[in-house]
């Protein structure tokens, strides 16, 4: 009894110990665990805050890019206006030049004519030949009168041929003030050329080092490879919502697998299927292929069909899309100029379009897709030309 009793006393002190000294041990550590706990989640909280907000401010980088890609075509065809506005001021300036040498030929000509007459006055001023032509031996009344008509008609033509001097130097004059106006036209002209020319390649020069800024950092690379994936699902979604609305049942486009023409020459640098990226390690899947074509290049239809769809594209630029009936399609991007309306029917290498730089890329070329019933084909196999 006496040692039952004993170890009663020992499990006392042995809890005593733990309540009054173990356990405010452990829950002191307790705290400061769910302390810490508190901070990490706080920190996480205001990093989760400052990235949301990193999100709100960076706008969309392939928008970015077609929005200069759509300055780029604008001072483009304003490059090209300007040009033939130059280029008609030019034929102007030289009918003029060559209208106002003619005028100045002239006036030179009549002013010889009107010094040699001048003289011919000059040798008159004494008035013998008019005291021989009206004295009243010289001869009969009729014949008098017919001197003096002789003398009326010099007169009147010597007037005729002053007025016409002056005329002469006004019009000179005046070709020679229109002749100004169109130089200096055309040198506001140069100078609108050369500003929109430089325009131009400051757009340019603004998307590859956006492009060169994408392809450096790692983060911003990603974002544009999963905003293409998202692109290419919209672009799907297009080609589905079309094929409905369409529902062109007739085609012979089946039997033309590996007789396709291509739609531009050039060699493919891009080929469908998976592709792994060099620096970054992603897998993406490409479902067409990318024709490397110098810029303006003509984009020819593959096969006869309607254009069902022109316009812009996120992650694409402008495109066209054909239908060739029996569920089949075929889409061109990264276009610099469209060349059909929605609606048109196309012949078989009709071109439809310009090769261009509107892709996600700074080098000039086309996007070539062959899609059956919204599935992506591989291009290689359809065409002739590989």
């Amino acid at each position: 009894m006496r040692g039952a009793g004993v170890k009663k006393v020992f499990a006392l002190l042995i809890a005593a110990l733990f309540i009054y000294t173990i356990l405010p041990a452990y829950a002191a550590q307790a705290a400061k665990d769910s302390k810490k706990l508190a901070d990490v989640k706080k920190q996480l909280g205001k990093e989760r805050h400052k990235v949301r907000k990193i999100l709100r401010k960076e706008s969309s980088i392939l928008f970015t890019i077609n929005d200069l890609n759509k300055k780029i075509i604008k001072t483009g065809k304003e490059f090209a206006r300007l040009k033939r506005s130059k280029k008609k001021l030019q034929v102007k300036i030289k009918a003029a030049d060559k209208r106002l040498r003619s005028l100045e030929r002239e006036t030179e000509a009549m002013r010889a004519a009107i010094a040699e007459r001048l003289r011919a006055m000059y040798k008159m001023r004494s008035g013998e030949i008019l005291t021989m032509a009206f004295s009243p031996g010289v001869g009969d009344p009729i014949d008098i009168a017919r001197r003096h008509k002789y003398m009326t008609v010099i007169t009147d033509y010597d007037s005729a041929m002053l007025a016409g001097f002056e005329a002469k130097q006004k019009s000179a004059s005046e070709e020679k003030k229109r002749l100004l106006a169109l130089k200096a036209g055309l040198d506001k002209a140069t100078k609108r050329i050369i500003s929109k020319k430089a325009e131009q390649k400051s757009l340019k020069s603004d998307k590859v080092i956006l492009l060169a800024r994408v392809r450096k950092e790692k983060d911003r690379g990603l974002k544009v490879l999963k905003e293409l994936e998202e692109a290419a699902r919209e672009l799907s979604g297009l080609i589905s919502r079309l094929d409905k609305d369409t529902g062109r049942s007739y085609s012979g486009f089946g039997a033309m697998k590996g007789r396709l023409m291509m739609p531009v020459s050039g060699h493919i640098r891009s080929r469908y299927g998976k592709v792994r990226h060099p620096k970054f390690k992603t897998i993406t899947f490409n479902k067409g292929i990318i024709i490397s074509a110098p810029l303006g290049k003509s984009v020819k239809s593959v096969y006869d069909g309607q254009v069902i769809y022109t316009g812009w594209l996120k992650g694409y630029g402008q495109l066209v899309i054909l239908d060739h009936g029996g569920g089949f399609y075929t889409l061109f991007a990264y276009l610099d100029k469209v060349l059909k309306n929605r609606g048109d029917m196309v012949a078989k290498g009709e071109v439809v379009a310009l090769v261009g730089e509107t892709g996600p890329y700074s080098e000039s070329g086309l996007y070539f897709e062959i899609r059956k019933k919204g599935v992506p084909q591989d291009p290689v196999k359809w065409l002739a030309s590989r």
